[in-house]
């Protein structure tokens, strides 16, 4: 948490299917795939098996970034979709595109489509079973290899090895894992991003997170390495459970030099696409403390928030609760959620809502972590805290270390903050199945660099009733990797050649069928794709 001397502070669902004993989710299975880029549509044979024997709820999404996020808009579904489908063999479904829908959201280096069927019985998992998972055991393992100095520069190493915890937990528990660098002059700094995408609304997004950087020379337990462990914890609980809504994990960098991690993340991390709907941001969770005035009240407290300091008085202003920070402009509903999902889950959590007035600025040390920044971007967001410096004497102190945590205490906040995100982000026993990847190539440009030389490459004869040709221009030299995709997906022929500039190559695809296939030829990043049309059968 970042340091202040303003006198402000009480800082405030394995296998595409979701695991549970009590009901079997669906399972959905692909079994063919027509592209027909004549009428921008895709047609899906498909299988849907539940063993309970629930209708079930079907829609299909289309990406057109390799299968990161289906979320190409535009499009239409018909068929064996919507609700109620009876489970059962041999369903279809037609997917109707728009090549401005593809265009919103294509990454042209690599413009590869996948078609991702989803099904619900509309059932859901029980939150309260969720949180069970977290147990104290597993919390201590993680503060324990957390709670070392991390800091840019007196302690580098430190900071790496908690980086690389995240990226390992993230990656093992089957997010998409991405490190996002940043400079911040000379310093070179990293946020890291564990996203798990939601299977019926993945454009809307709800974030935990808590910042990973330490002051110097600190083991920093408190702060921040308590939030860590929320959020790794959230991964693990997650792993086998799917959600409507998508859930972005985060672990930023540099809170403590002036929120630079989660400045830099609003500025250029977040996608087109993504709508973020709530941030639980994790700010220091394990300080308690049942001495009589252990926690502090600052100056003018008691005029801004009366109610609150109601609550602390009549518990002789010991300090034991979870401070839940909004802001009246547009997170005092979010802090509201959070309080009634805490005491309807974890009864033992005794949390006190603060709303700073409008997003923080006539109470700015409501403002000292990473929530602030989205504040000010307009989006919903939540400090988490256990009062920072007004309850803990540890903070930004060599003492603040493992002894100092109550593991109990900790391990309350860190459910409380888990179940919030599960019931935000909506959690549902789901299956489902993605498609062969296809190029819908169609008034869609394949390369970054449209200019380059190897974008002139020639198909001929096309169309063909035999042998294929392919010539390289004059100044293509290197390897080139070059592939044959069929509509449907499938690799005809996958080939590597080295150019030497203005040579023809036979492309042999041994036994093939008549139909349309597209050529797509690489080197280096950039990639070039033309289709291909065979009027007969041909065998070699």
């Amino acid at each position: 948490m970042r340091n202040s001397t303003l006198f402000f502070i009480l800082s405030l669902a394995i296998s595409n299917t979701c695991i549970q004993a009590q009901n079997n989710p669906p399972s959905v299975q692909i079994n063919a795939i027509t592209v027909d880029t004549i009428n921008r549509s895709i047609t899906l044979d498909f299988d849907l098996e539940d063993i309970d024997g629930d209708l079930l709820e079907v829609n299909a999404f289309l990406s057109a970034d390799s299968g990161k996020a289906h979320v190409v808009s535009g499009i239409s579904v018909s068929g064996d979709v919507g609700f109620p489908i009876t489970p059962g063999q041999n369903k279809s479904l037609v997917l109707n595109y728009t090549t401005s829908g593809l265009a919103s959201v294509a990454n042209q280096s690599t413009p590869w489509c996948t078609v991702k069927i989803v099904a619900t019985d509309r059932k859901r998992p029980d939150i309260a079973q969720m949180i069970s998972l977290i147990d104290s055991a597993s919390v201590y393992a993680d503060m324990q290899f957390l709670s070392i100095p991390r800091h840019h520069a007196s302690a580098p190493s430190g900071l790496e090895l908690v980086k690389d915890s995240l990226v390992s937990v993230f990656s093992r528990t089957g997010l998409q894992t991405t490190r996002l660098p940043f400079n911040v002059g000379a310093i070179a700094a990293e946020n890291i991003l564990g996203r798990k995408p939601g299977l019926f609304q993945e454009e809307n997004v709800i974030i935990i997170d808590g910042h990973f950087d330490a002051v110097p020379n600190t083991p920093g337990a408190d702060d921040n390495a308590t939030a860590v462990a929320a959020v790794l914890a959230a991964a693990r609980v997650f792993e086998n459970y799917h959600f409507n809504k998508s859930i972005n994990f985060l672990g930023f960098d540099l809170e403590e030099l002036g929120l630079l991690g989660a400045l830099n993340y609003v500025a250029n991390s977040i996608s087109s696409y993504e709508n973020i709907e709530a941030v639980i941001n994790g700010e220091m969770l394990g300080y308690y403390d049942t001495t009589q005035n252990s926690q502090q009240i600052p100056l003018g407290f008691n005029v801004a928030f009366p109610a609150a300091i109601d609550s602390i008085n009549s518990e002789n202003n010991r300090g034991i609760f979870l401070f839940v920070i909004g802001n009246t402009q547009n997170s005092s509903a979010l802090s509201s959620y959070f309080d009634s999902v805490a005491r309807q889950y974890v009864p033992d959590v005794r949390s006190i809502v603060l709303n700073a007035p409008g997003t923080g600025a006539l109470t700015p040390d409501l403002r000292r972590s990473d929530h602030a920044v989205f504040w000010d971007a307009g989006i919903p967001a939540l400090m988490i805290t256990d009062g920072a410096d007004t309850r803990n004497p540890h903070y930004h102190q060599i003492s603040d270390n493992l002894n100092t945590i109550n593991f109990p205490f900790l391990v309350r906040n860190i459910k409380a903050m888990v179940a919030t995100v599960a019931s935000l982000a909506e959690p549902t026993y789901a299956g489902y199945d993605v498609s062969q990847s296809f190029i819908l190539a169609q008034n869609l440009q394949i390369s970054v660099e449209e200019n380059h030389p190897l974008s002139n490459f020639e198909l001929f004869p096309n169309p063909s009733d035999g042998d294929v040709y392919l010539r390289f221009p004059q100044n293509v030299r290197g390897e080139v990797q070059i592939s044959v995709i069929s509509m449907g997906g499938k690799r005809v022929l996958d080939r590597k050649v080295q150019a030497q500039g203005g040579e023809t190559v036979q492309i042999e695809l041994g036994q093939r069928t008549k139909g349309i296939f597209f050529v797509k030829v690489q080197i280096g990043e950039y990639q070039f794709a033309k289709k291909l049309i065979i009027h007969e059968d041909h065998q070699h």
